[in-house]
């Protein structure tokens, strides 16, 4: 393939009766002439003073404009004529460029072909040097991914041919080492349990500003999660601490002598019924025979009762509670007065 100089034309220019004008040219130039004649026999009066002036110078406009009109009719027909000559005249320019087009398409497809070559071959050297400065990073962040993160800016375009191949490794090596920066920040200002989550996250998009506004939502939320549970575990300790309160002041109005006047009783805190695990029964006399463990005085173990006048079968399930507490170990508890229990005992055939 030689590269040949252009071959140089001289256009002729063709001289007749009209050399410097063109068929348009003399056609407007005769029409301008025959237009004044028509104009000036056509010239209008000053004004129409009566009926005859009118009728004259209804026919003088209809003369007028049908010489108007015959005029551009000859115009339009030698547009029609200009037109098709101009259309023939683009169809001989292309067909006369044809031999010089095709050359050019295929110019172009012959180094369209070869650039398609090129990249892939940078591509692929890049993609080695990629995977021997950094063989564990490779399964985490394939090369494209990395090339279209910092291969593709303007000034940092690693497949372009304007980039030489040791400039391009330099920004590769470059992407790695930030990479690895943005690993040890994330170390660092992560919590430890969404360490790993994170840092899949960030290898996935590579966008660090965006991991890192992750790592604080997830560690507000962890603390709000930890501020519920804490609130939480307050409000349980308080109702079982209120609830040990209850029943010991029972057990002191239970076993305080007859003759002693009983002490106001101090009201239960407020708890609703899925709190309290126990449904509220109307308040009725309650007796409970209860077997108390070996005290440690010598005395000799034996079944005890205590009669309750008057309470709730919540604040008994608290009374049975706190003896659970204390490790006093009771049979059951009897809903009724002393007799209740009795028959409800012996019925039991105990």
């Amino acid at each position: 393939m030689s590269r040949k100089k252009p071959i140089e034309v001289e256009a002729e220019i063709m001289d007749g009766g009209l050399a410097v004008l063109s068929k348009a040219d003399a056609w407007l130039a005769e029409q301008r002439e025959r237009v004044a004649g028509m104009a000036e026999q056509y010239r209008p009066p000053e004004s129409i003073e009566d009926e005859r002036a009118r009728k004259e110078a209804v026919l003088a406009r209809a003369d007028c404009r049908r010489d108007a009109a015959e005029i551009d009719a000859e115009r339009k027909a030698m547009l029609r004529d200009a037109e098709d000559a101009l259309k023939r005249f683009k169809a001989g320019v292309k067909d006369v460029l044809a031999p010089l087009t095709e050359l050019d398409e295929t110019y172009k497809r012959l180094l369209d072909e070869y650039e398609e070559r090129w990249r892939a071959e940078r591509e692929i050297e890049l993609a080695r040097e990629y995977a021997d400065i950094a063989p564990d990073l490779v399964p985490l962040v394939p090369f494209s991914r990395l090339h279209d993160r910092y291969g593709t800016s303007k000034g940092s375009q690693w497949l372009m041919r304007s980039t030489n191949i040791e400039a391009a490794k330099d920004m590769l090596a470059d992407a790695v080492g930030e990479i690895a920066d943005a690993e040890r920040t994330i170390s660092e200002l992560a919590d430890a349990g969404d360490a790993e989550g994170l840092k899949a996250r960030y290898f996935q998009t590579l966008d660090l500003q965006g991991t890192l506004s992750e790592a604080r939502r997830l560690a507000e939320q962890r603390e709000r999660v930890r501020a519920l549970e804490e609130q939480r575990r307050e409000r349980e300790e308080q109702a079982r601490l209120a609830a040990e309160q209850a029943a010991e002041q029972m057990m002191e109005r239970a076993a305080a002598p007859a003759d002693e006047a009983a002490p106001e009783p101090i009201p239960m805190p407020a708890a609703t019924d899925a709190e309290s695990g126990q449904i509220p029964m109307p308040e009725r006399t309650i007796s409970a025979t209860i077997r108390m463990p070996e005290e440690p005085e010598a005395e000799a173990p034996h079944p005890w009762v205590v009669s309750v006048p008057s309470a709730t079968r919540r604040e008994m399930s608290g009374v049975a509670a706190f003896m659970r507490s204390r490790g006093i170990r009771f049979d059951r508890i009897y809903a009724g007065t002393l007799a209740d229990a009795y028959a409800k005992e012996a019925g039991d055939g105990r």
